[in-house]
């Protein structure tokens, strides 16, 4: 009887101490007090294209940049790194487009980027830009600089559809 009496103890004891084991592991999940203030938003995403280091002997890399009427077709054309020797081409394929400009003036950029000293670029045949080639920088010029440009499309003319706002940084 009295060995009865002991497995009917260890059984209540045993589920007595399964329900405090899951309150226990339950109270565990919870990952601390509650941060107070408003939602921190997620860290922000820079988007680059092109090169991490400019090669030596420098091997350059022809970029064709396409937008639509929505804006870059490729995201991660947000930002070009680019070596001297790279060559630039803008495109649209967007039947919404017949023309648009490639403006670097008009974003307080010293200079041009181009072997060409070009600072607006129209389209042309096919609805791109003539080839740009990036200068290699002279002298003490080797630091980073970021020439801000706006990609105007057209509806129609001389009327601008809405501007893209991308960057071109020489390394």
């Amino acid at each position: 009887m009295r060995k009865e009496n002991a497995g009917k103890v260890l059984v209540q004891y045993s589920f007595v101490i399964s329900v405090l084991l899951c309150i226990v592991l339950a109270a565990c999940n919870e990952t601390g007090p509650k941060p107070v203030g408003p939602p921190v938003p997620p860290p922000k995403t820079v988007r680059l294209a092109g090169h991490a280091a400019c090669p030596n002997p420098p091997k350059p890399i022809p970029y064709r940049i396409e937008f639509n009427s929505r804006g870059l077709v490729d995201p991660d054309n947000e930002a070009i790194l680019v070596c001297g020797g790279d060559t630039l081409v803008w495109f649209t394929t967007d039947i919404n487009i017949p023309s648009f400009t490639v403006d670097f003036a008009t974003h307080g950029n010293s200079g041009s980027p181009f072997n060409s000293g070009h600072q607006s670029i129209p389209s042309g045949a096919g609805k791109q830009t003539t080839d740009e080639i990036i200068a290699t920088p002279q002298g003490a010029d080797h630091h980073l600089k970021d020439y801000i440009y706006s990609i105007e499309p057209y509806v129609s003319a001389g009327k601008a559809l809405h501007t893209i706002d991308p960057h071109v940084i020489p390394m």
